[in-house]
């Protein structure tokens, strides 16, 4: 047992460049929180990321623990559903690979879904991408699971047929949702509390640097910068 690898090796390195490559591409290119327009009328929400806001020590632990807690949840889960409970049709109880495949099955659908939970511009690419990424997975599965050789051959028929695998789909999807969405709001208020004091700091700080640079004609160009008007 201790040499056998959770996850079949074909399918396991798809996961980057085929399950999951795609989406965060799309989101990284074309997700827009404010447009352009209106952030030029409301400079103030540039703030946020000035301060650190977006990205910081103690939010960085707090996604870390995270993504423990879930990858956690998603194991125990696996291992207790699947390992050595049910039968599949030859009468052979469910064992390690099962639990493997369920577990790599949730890590890919939770992937996608992500990009889905915080992403804020909704088009037919972000969808095409995101559920057909997924979709393209359990493609690949049922293909290999019933024409490979490989360690999960005949895996995708005992998965799909134990009712095990929608319960704990939908458990890990619920338990996994309300954690990010409660990150997610506590993100959203941190950064914008404190925006009046934080927007001082930041006229402050970029007139002494307009100050440094008055002698190439910028003490105008920091002024329209900082201001909020």
């Amino acid at each position: 047992m201790s040499g056998n690898a959770l996850y079949d090796p074909f399918l396991f390195q798809c996961y980057n460049v085929m399950y999951s490559a795609l989406p965060i591409v799309v989101f990284a290119v074309i997700d827009k929180e404010f447009y352009g327009s209106y952030l030029m009328k409301h400079p103030k929400y540039y703030a946020p990321g000035i301060r650190d806001k977006f990205f910081n020590f103690k939010l960085f632990w707090y996604w870390f623990f995270s993504g423990v807690i879930q990858a956690i949840f998603i194991a125990y889960f696996a291992f207790s559903a699947f390992n050595d409970t049910g039968l599949t049709s030859e009468g052979y109880l469910n064992g390690f690979y099962s639990s493997g495949m369920f577990s790599y099955n949730s890590l890919i659908l939770l992937a996608n879904l992500k990009i889905l939970l915080f992403t804020n511009t909704f088009n037919f690419l972000v969808y095409f991408c995101t559920i057909g990424s997924f979709l393209f997975y359990i493609l690949n599965f049922a293909l290999y699971s019933d024409y490979g050789q490989g360690d999960v051959h005949a895996e995708f028929n005992i998965i799909y047929n134990n009712i095990n695998f929608y319960l704990g789909t939908i458990i890990t999807v619920v338990f996994t949702t309300v954690i990010d969405m409660g990150l997610t709001r506590y993100e959203y208020r941190d950064r914008l509390s404190g925006d009046e004091h934080g927007l001082k700091q930041l006229r402050k700080q970029s007139t002494m640097k307009a100050m440094k640079f008055s002698t190439h004609g910028n003490e105008k160009g920091y002024s329209e910068l900082v201001s909020t008007k």
